[in-house]
């Protein structure tokens, strides 16, 4: 059964969201500032961390990192999948609107790569 089906008939059957909890998974802040701009960040969903680091820097081993308890809304793919192991960039960015990226992983793969948005100033 898909991640979303299971969503759906949680919250049809009347339990709770699953998204309102938090879930402990490795995690770790990198206090490094990168520049993507002008790099291929849109094909490096499913690769592995050898490779992302590859973009990025290298990536810590999942035991060499600390246990933090996030939200399930945070730690959810676009897919469904849930992440067990993320990697915060807060000093990066992309261009002038993108800044703040966070790598979602799941077994070595990652699952995805969220970007925070700068709104244009009026």
């Amino acid at each position: 059964m898909s991640p979303m089906m299971i969503l759906f008939l949680a919250l049809l059957l009347g339990g709770s969201d699953p998204l309102d909890e938090s879930t402990e998974v490795a995690y770790h802040p990198y206090s490094v500032a990168i520049d993507l701009t002008g790099k291929d960040t849109l094909t490096l969903t499913g690769s592995n961390k050898t490779q992302v680091g590859e973009l990025f820097m290298p990536l810590l081993d999942q035991a060499q990192m600390a246990r933090q308890k996030i939200s399930n809304q945070q730690l959810r793919a676009m897919t469904g999948e849930m992440a067990d192991e993320v990697h915060h960039f807060p000093h990066a960015q992309l261009g002038t609107k993108f800044h703040d990226a966070t790598l979602l992983f799941k077994d070595g793969r990652l699952l995805q790569l969220k970007w925070s948005f700068r709104k244009k100033k009026q």
